[in-house]
């Protein structure tokens, strides 16, 4: 089991890793063209941070697991088993502190950027409406109120002990194999996913409501029918994807996969599938901000 969970991390970090790289190579002309000569300001910075901190966390994790190290060597990974020669207690409280830090930094500032970003894109779509402005902006405090304390409630390791020398690394760390959370922090962690999940369905219901104008007559009637055309099948598609309705739709399937497979074994298979997360932050984040800015030009 520890085996195969080691492997599918590993295989599963460098898919994600593949196609973060594939879509900045594929869109680096229009990010030098659109972003880097902007003035430093939240938007640049927002965009800056969730574009490449999945990046570099994802690559970090990769290289972490690479080799033995030396004795005296000391090596701090960002995964849950974060690693120090030191005494028992300094690697707990070691492991304790840099998985706060690394989730903080990470999943909820992700979260954080991503709902601005989706907000705004909203907020455009739907006529500048302060009730959708307000409403989505009380959904978003809400999911990062629960996910703040879900964090920090999932991440307290103060229990585990240090594991033995691994037969799959010469190194020593916190348990990555073994179940990370108990009963009650699972059950904490399921609450924030929800309301994580809640918001990104919101965000693509919401933006799927509008795609119905798409689908009016001159008299401003919808025609359903319009599905039943061949025809109309690419123009349809394109309003899909220019919408951002497609990408919200990839968040959310990426927010449910994650759930499910944090409800079994409280968490024991959520190594494999966290990588995929910053990739979908990253992608999800990266489209909404060029949909945003193609609209504001």
């Amino acid at each position: 089991m520890a085996v195969t969970i080691s492997r599918d991390e590993g295989i599963s970090s460098a898919a994600a890793l593949a196609f973060l790289l594939c879509d900045i190579c594929h869109l680096f002309k229009d990010e030098v063209n659109y972003i880097w000569p902007m003035r430093m300001n939240l938007t640049k910075v927002m965009y800056l941070l969730a574009r490449y901190y999945g990046l570099m966390t994802v690559i970090t994790l990769i290289i972490s697991d690479q080799g033995d190290r030396k004795p005296d060597s000391k090596v701090v990974s960002v995964k849950f088993h974060l690693l120090d020669r030191a005494r028992t207690q300094k690697l707990r409280d070691s492991c304790i502190l840099n998985t706060r830090i690394m989730q903080m930094a990470g999943t909820w500032v992700s979260l954080l950027i991503l709902d601005v970003i989706c907000t705004v894109r909203l907020y455009a779509l739907y006529a500048r409406s302060r009730k959708v402005l307000f409403s989505l902006i009380a959904l978003s405090l809400l999911e990062l109120a629960a996910s703040f304390f879900s964090i920090y409630a999932a991440s307290d390791y103060s229990r585990l002990k240090v594991n033995p020398p691994s037969e799959l690394s010469s190194r020593f760390g916190c348990q990555l194999i073994l179940p990370q959370l108990s009963k009650k922090q699972c059950d904490i962690h399921m609450l924030a996913w929800l309301f994580t999940l809640i918001n990104a369905m919101t965000f693509f219901a919401l933006t799927l409501f509008k795609f119905k104008d798409s689908l009016k007559d001159e008299e401003g009637v919808v025609q359903y029918s319009t599905f039943k055309k061949r025809t109309y099948i690419s123009p349809l598609l394109l309003v899909f994807m220019r919408d951002g309705s497609y990408t919200l739709l990839l968040h959310a399937a990426v927010m449910i996969t994650t759930m499910t497979v944090c409800l079994h074994r409280e968490g024991l298979y959520f190594p494999p599938a966290w990588p995929w997360l910053y990739a979908s932050f990253s992608y999800v984040v990266r489209e909404l901000t060029f949909l945003v800015m193609i609209n504001l030009c």
